[in-house]
């Protein structure tokens, strides 16, 4: 297996890009070790708590030290070292993400890798999301092959970066940076979700306490439109069998009566409008009775009149919008519910919610609404350094330096991601899998694998203090007693709250 000592490297082998983003995402863990000026709550409590039952039976060190820990000096120092050790395991997670990626989904098959049992899903999700990444690749790739002709290269700055962006590197690198505006899925469901759920102190998603009541409301609703779900799609379906297929528009009619979405599309429409529970029975009623007239009986079953077909022509093209922009964001609302902290029935409820095909129609329309092309992200991201005259990209001119910043950084980045990127390859190269083999040599899989990557380092949830506790100190049925190494570290943890003691001192004045 292959393995990297930095996430920085790891991530640049993944994906080939975004090498700014990355690299701050690899310095949290440098970042959590600075002493901080104040204690959180959470660590202030568990401080508190050991401080209690800490054993100092007649060792003057350990009651002084016990007593520092209801002081703000010691609370910091305490914190410090708990932080310590929690950048300590995060940075040994980010040195064996790849390994540990790998060893999930493979194992040794002679020579090569071959995927484990059970890895069914995980493949036909990978291969699904690979493929699609790919294309959209090729996309940012046609939208800068058409817009790097219109830039004016009068100067030395503007001349490297459209050499860069006829590079074989401009595609991957620029995809990294416009994909938020391609998909916005992820931000969106952020953004949203955002206003009710706030992280926990486990990493977990828990609901605001002064959203709750929202919270509340929210799940009723949802479960009210349930209920309008469940017979609209049975009848759905039975006009599904009911419709005869003379053409291509009574089979996408029938098609799209036949899925269980089609009737969430219809439900979620009906409560745009503020119905009430009656109120919605009533429009589901009006709904078949506008099918009914708009529809004839013949000999093979119902056909559509001639007159109608335009308006149902429409339904039909809004939920294949629909339908496709709901399969997008149904993977990101599943892991945002397999990260809600589901302690009672609210959040239960809301993971269930999260899971479902109501979900998925409801975020599926502003997904879709927040999508651009390939050409305008590429246009706006230019638009930073140039402006446009007569259908020609100008420099603004006192963009120089920066455009020549960009443009030599992109460079930078993309040849290191290539170097790094050739253990991935070989490692691609001894799949035993042939499908799996070309989607991991890709770039939109090595995308993908940063993206799971990602996610799974960010669920990793550190307890430090614990860590750190249990490395000094025994749990035993009378409390915490000292280990040998406890005494040392004692008399440290004491010089530093002296010294940190001294300087919020300073800080008072």
């Amino acid at each position: 297996m292959l393995n990297h000592t930095r996430l920085t490297a790891l991530l640049i082998v993944f994906a080939g890009f975004g090498v700014t983003h990355i690299q701050s995402l690899a310095q949290e863990p440098e970042a959590a070790t600075e002493q901080p000026t104040s204690a959180g709550e959470a660590i202030r409590d568990q401080i508190t708590d050991f401080a209690a039952k800490l054993q100092v039976g007649g060792d003057q060190s350990l009651s002084k030290f016990q007593q520092t820990l209801g002081t703000e000096p010691g609370v910091i120092v305490v914190n410090d070292r708990a932080a310590r050790r929690a950048a300590d395991v995060l940075a040994k997670a980010q040195a064996n993400a790849l390994t540990d990626y790998l060893k999930l989904h493979f194992e040794q098959s002679g020579d090569g890798y071959a995927l484990r049992d059970g890895q069914q899903e995980y493949r036909e999700a990978y291969l699904k999301s690979s493929e699609r990444i790919n294309k959209e690749i090729e996309a940012v790739a046609a939208a800068i092959r058409e817009t790097t002709p219109k830039i004016d290269a009068e100067t030395d700055a503007t001349k490297l970066l459209v050499r860069f962006l006829e590079s074989e590197g401009a595609a991957p690198m620029f995809y990294f940076v416009v994909q938020p505006y391609l998909r916005p899925g992820g931000a969106l469901i952020d953004r949203e979700l955002g206003k009710v759920f706030v992280r926990g102190e486990q990493g977990k998603y828990v609901i605001r306490a002064g959203r709750r009541p929202d919270a509340e409301q929210f799940v009723e609703r949802s479960r009210q439109q349930t209920v309008v779900i469940s017979p609209l799609q049975k009848e759905m379906s039975a006009w599904a069998k009911d419709l005869a297929t003379p053409d291509d528009f009574h089979k996408r009619m029938q098609a799209a009566f036949a899925d269980p979405l089609f009737a969430v599309l219809v439900a979620t429409k009906i409560y745009e409008k503020g119905n009430q529970p009656g109120q919605a029975s009533m429009q589901v009623n009006k709904f078949f009775e506008g099918l009914e007239n708009a529809c004839r009986d013949t000999v093979d079953g119902l056909v559509v009149r001639d007159e109608a077909q335009a308006d149902i022509d429409k339904l039909l093209t809004e939920f294949a919008r629909a339908q496709q922009a709901s399969e997008q964001v149904r993977p990101m609302l599943t892991q945002y519910a397999d990260r809600i902290q589901a302690d009672d029935d609210l959040h239960r409820q809301w993971a269930e919610l999260l899971r479902g095909d109501l979900a998925a129609a409801m975020f599926g329309p502003s997904y879709e609404a927040g999508k651009v092309t390939p050409e305008v992200a590429i246009q706006a991201t230019l638009a930073k350094m140039f402006t446009e005259q007569d259908g020609r990209l100008k420099m603004i001119s006192q963009n120089e330096e920066e455009i020549e910043k960009f443009a030599s950084k992109m460079f930078r980045d993309y040849r290191d991601a290539r170097r790094r990127g050739h253990s991935v390859t070989e490692f691609a190269a001894k799949i035993t899998d042939p499908e799996m083999r070309d989607a991991f040599a890709s770039t939109g899989g090595k995308f993908v694998m940063a993206t799971e990557a990602k996610q799974a380092l960010s669920e990793i949830n550190v307890e430090g203090f614990a860590l750190w506790r249990h490395e000094f100190f025994e749990s035993t049925d009378a409390g915490y007693v000292a280990k040998a190494a406890a005494f040392e570290e004692v008399r440290s943890i004491l010089a530093d709250v002296e010294k940190v003691g001294e300087e919020l001192k300073k800080d008072d004045f």
